[in-house]
């Protein structure tokens, strides 16, 4: 790129940086599943993270319980976990 001049090199740039604002940014987190007690709402999501995922249980935006999983195969295990002891205390998945 340094045998190009000035204002190739930024046109080059610009439609570079163009292109990297046009592609969809990733999801970062997806809700596993949500249930529902009276009038209370909680949602379990995962948070994807550069050291692991964040399996979070949310009451809108507060934190009900959290744990980082390491390994993506134990995630579902662990979601369902939450999910059967609410379950046991009557919240109904929605």
């Amino acid at each position: 790129m340094r045998e190009y001049n000035a204002t190739t090199q930024a046109a080059l740039l610009d439609h570079l940086a163009s292109v990297y604002r046009d592609q969809p940014s990733p999801t970062r987190e997806t809700e596993l599943w949500r249930v529902r007690k009276g009038d209370r709402d909680l949602s379990c999501v995962a948070v994807y993270l550069p050291s692991g995922i964040d399996l979070r249980l949310m009451e809108g935006a507060d934190f009900r319980r959290t744990v980082l999983v390491k390994d993506a195969a134990a995630l579902p295990a662990q979601a369902e976990e939450w999910l059967t002891a609410l379950q046991a205390h009557e919240w109904n998945k929605t």
